[in-house]
């Protein structure tokens, strides 16, 4: 048997309050992320080298050919390679003070990001308040779902019209758990975003060592009979204590921020509803089959 409803209707659903254990929401999806005029300021009271130290290093190489003409007999000539080693010396420069580093700043126009996920934590024990829906409106509604049967009991067909019950109440309804799809937020804008000023009173980093070659460099002395040829491959060492940044202020400030195709999955756990109010039930017909 069923009991087909084909048009109901509620004048007014009320719930005195809305208790949700937890609210399980994410990962959430954004298709694009984009950020417009976005400014960075950076400030610095000093930035400095500390114990800054300068090694430069040639490695030399001398080649020499000797040539001699004699008439009648030709030209005969010898060669040959000199390595003269490396040889170094260092500079002690102190403290230098880079310039340029006090106060500058950073302009993007737009920036866009594709294809992220965000992990949204759960919400736990949220108590919501008075909840009322308005002239709610049931059609085609049968039930159950599967047949019921009255054994011992023969009835072809009963039917009901013009069935109105004026109020109804309860005290608790408790739902365990409610699934929930894909929410499609679509676009989201957050506009004129400003990160307040975050300052630091010094930022120093570890020691520095950075080296690098030259190409070599050739003097050539040729005297006719004797050519020498002086190789020199000059490089370079810095070193470094530390580079000391003091007083570091640092201003973020975003045009706007814009989520392109969000989609938010959700789920509650744990839904009570308590005090509901029902209130004018209309039921023109209803038909047990």
């Amino acid at each position: 048997m069923k009991a087909s409803i084909p048009d109901a209707s509620v004048a007014t659903l009320s719930v005195g309050t809305v208790d949700v254990r937890q609210v399980a929401v994410g990962p959430m999806e954004v298709g694009r992320l984009v950020l417009n005029d976005l400014h960075v300021d950076l400030s610095t009271g000093a930035a400095s080298f500390r114990d800054v130290r300068v090694t430069i290093v040639l490695d030399l190489r001398l080649d020499w050919r000797v040539t001699i003409k004699i008439p009648l007999a030709g030209s005969f000539s010898w060669n040959g390679t000199v390595k003269m080693g490396s040889h170094s010396f260092t500079v002690g420069l102190g403290d230098v003070t880079v310039p340029g580093l006090q106060s500058s700043s950073l302009d993007l126009p737009s920036s866009t990001v594709d294809r992220l996920q965000a992990v949204v934590a759960p919400l736990h024990d949220l108590h919501l308040g008075q909840l009322v829906a308005e002239q709610l409106r049931l059609h085609g509604v049968t039930a159950p779902v599967p047949d019921f049967t009255l054994t011992g009991l023969g009835l072809g067909r009963i039917g009901l019209t013009g069935l109105g019950v004026p109020a109804a109440a309860s005290a608790v309804a408790t739902i365990d758990r409610v699934r929930g799809g894909e929410l499609p937020i679509g676009q989201v804008t957050i506009p004129d975003l400003r990160v307040p000023e975050a300052s630091a009173g010094r930022i120093a980093s570890a020691s520095i060592d950075a080296s690098g070659t030259s190409n070599p460099v050739r003097f050539v002395a040729d005297a006719g009979v004797l050519t020498l040829t002086l190789h020199t491959t000059p490089g370079a060492r810095i070193r470094a204590r530390e580079l000391r940044l003091d007083n570091l202020r640092t201003g973020v400030a975003i045009g706007a921020v814009e989520l392109h195709d969000v989609v938010l999955p959700y789920e509650l756990l744990g839904l009570t509803l308590s005090d509901i109010g029902i209130n004018t039930i209309d039921v023109p017909v209803i038909e047990v089959v």
